[in-house]
């Protein structure tokens, strides 16, 4: 059931990111000012963090789904 849980979680985690995409931006935007920008130029920003953000959700719905099914489906 641990398994279950954690798949779920996963899921539920992958979801948020790709449904709330914007917000989660702007959150970034708010907790990394400029002046902390500055000291590491090669971290995504704009479109890039968007795009970031949405595939690190669906790569992590797709591992929860894949747990889920591991644990649900047995031969």
């Amino acid at each position: 059931m641990l398994n279950a849980a954690v798949g779920a979680f996963f899921m539920l985690i992958g979801v948020l990111m790709i449904v709330f995409h914007r917000q989660a931006r702007e959150l970034d935007e708010e907790l990394y000012p400029p002046f902390w920008r500055a000291l590491n130029p090669f971290r995504p920003r704009g479109k890039a963090l968007t795009v970031v953000i949405i595939v690190f959700g669906a790569l992590s719905f797709l591992g929860g789904l894949t747990v889920l099914l591991v644990n649900f489906v047995e031969p």
